[in-house]
């Protein structure tokens, strides 16, 4: 995880390049909040032609930008799409990184080792009958 403090600045830097009536949307104290990472912010480039998700800042700052875009910005329609989306993509994480399958690999080649050394000792014992 980050730094708190470059985690802060990250936010600030996004919200401070976004337009005044969505920053007006979000209450004034959890603008304050980010208010005080005003200097460390001014070493982050944020690329306004870029799209967020490609942005240079760590995924914390990002969920914090997604969460008060809920919150804040987004219609109920958006929110029902984001949230879909967030879920399809927690799903195919799951998938990706499900442990079962990841032993599942992991088993089948030791059995494929026992087929192996089972076979060379049928060998050897075929062998030693010579």
């Amino acid at each position: 995880m980050k730094n708190l403090d470059i985690i802060g600045a990250e936010v600030y830097a996004i919200l401070s390049n976004v337009s005044k009536e969505r920053y007006n949307k979000i209450p004034t104290k959890i603008t304050k909040t980010f208010e005080k990472y005003k200097e460390a912010a001014k070493n982050i480039i944020i690329k306004t032609n870029e799209e967020f998700d490609k942005q240079d800042i760590s995924k914390e700052a990002k969920d914090i930008i997604f969460v008060i875009a809920l919150n804040y910005w987004l219609t109920d329609e958006e929110k029902k799409n984001a949230i879909k989306n967030m879920n399809l993509n927690e799903e195919k994480l799951k998938e990706k990184y499900n442990i079962e399958k990841m032993f599942e690999k992991r088993r089948s080649k030791q059995i494929n080792k026992e087929e192996v050394v089972s076979i060379v000792e049928k060998k050897k014992i075929f062998l030693q009958k010579l």
